[in-house]
C-alpha cells in the first residue's frame, strides 16, 4: 500500500476479479474525480479452474492470478493493492475475531474516506465474499479511523430471477455457496451508480483474469438485462 496518500475508496474483496466485476465502474468514476482507490484482496483465488489450456497447481496458479490483479488495476488506475494471504475456500473457518483484527488495522493504517466491499449475501452467495463483507463491516465499525460510509455492493432483489441463472451458469467449487437461491437487496434500500461511459474499460478489466475466462468476453456476450446491471450501474447499500 502507498502511504502519506489520501484513500478516498477502499475496496475490501476476496478473490482477484471481484474488483473488476464489481467494483470497476465505481473505481474508474472516483479515479476520474481526482480521487485515489485502493484494493485489499483476501486471497489469490488459487482453487478456481485454470482456463489457460493447460495444467496449473494451486502455487502457480496464486502467482498468475496475482499478477492479473495488478493488470486489472492498472487499467483502473488502481496503485494500491495488496493480499492478505488466506486460503482461497477456507475463508468461513478462519477466527473471525482476528480477521476483524486484520482489517481494523488495514484500516487505521489507510484511513480510507469510504470502503467498499460484499453485502450480506456475497452478490453470489460465495462463503468468502460473505465472510470478509462482515469482516470489512465490522473492522470499519470498530476501527479508531472510521470512515465516513460502509458501501455494500448488492444486487436489486428485481433482477434476482435472471441473475440466479447467470451465476448458476459460472459457480464452481459449489461447496463454496451458501445453498438455496439469492434474494438480492430491496431496490429502494440501493443506491446506483451509473457507469455507463467506463464499460469499456470495466471489461478490459474482467478480461485481464484470463485464467478465469475461456476467452475474452465481449459486451455482446451478455444478454442486455445482464449487461444493464454489470456494465451499465452498479448497486450499493450505504451504511
Amino acid at each position: 500500500m502507498q502511504k502519506n496518500t489520501k484513500t478516498h475508496l477502499l475496496i475490501i474483496v476476496a478473490h482477484p476479479d471481484d474488483e473488476s466485476f464489481l467494483f470497476a465502474g465505481t473505481s474508474l468514476k472516483f479515479r476520474k474525480a481526482g480521487k485515489n482507490v485502493a484494493v485489499i484482496c483476501a486471497t489469490r483465488g488459487e482453487k478456481g479452474n485454470s482456463k489457460l489450456g493447460k495444467p496449473a497447481t494451486e502455487k502457480q496458479l496464486a502467482k498468475i492470478r496475482e499478477r492479473e490483479l495488478h493488470k486489472a488495476c492498472k487499467i483502473l488506475g488502481i496503485k494500491s493493492m495488496e493480499f492478505l494471504g488466506y486460503k482461497d475456500g477456507q475463508m468461513i473457518n478462519e477466527n473471525f475475531g482476528k480477521l476483524v483484527r486484520v482489517i481494523i488495522r488495514k484500516i487505521n493504517q489507510i484511513r480510507p474516506g469510504i470502503i467498499a466491499t460484499f453485502g450480506k449475501e456475497g452478490m453470489t452467495g460465495h462463503n468468502d465474499h460473505i465472510t470478509i463483507g462482515k469482516a470489512a463491516v465490522a473492522g470499519a465499525k470498530k476501527a479508531k479511523y472510521r470512515p465516513s460510509q460502509i458501501w455494500l455492493v448488492s444486487n436489486p432483489s428485481s433482477v434476482m430471477r435472471r441473475f440466479n441463472k447467470f451465476f448458476a451458469a459460472r459457480r464452481v467449487h459449489h461447496s463454496h455457496y451458501r445453498p438455496g437461491k439469492l434474494k438480492g437487496t430491496a431496490d429502494a434500500k440501493l443506491t446506483r451508480i451509473n457507469i455507463k461511459k467506463h464499460a469499456k474499460k470495466k471489461l478490459a478489466a474482467i478480461n485481464s483474469h484470463k485464467s478465469q475466462l475461456q476467452r475474452p468476453f465481449k459486451l455482446a456476450d451478455f444478454a442486455p438485462n445482464i449487461r444493464q446491471v454489470i456494465f451499465r450501474y452498479e448497486y450499493f447499500e450505504i451504511i
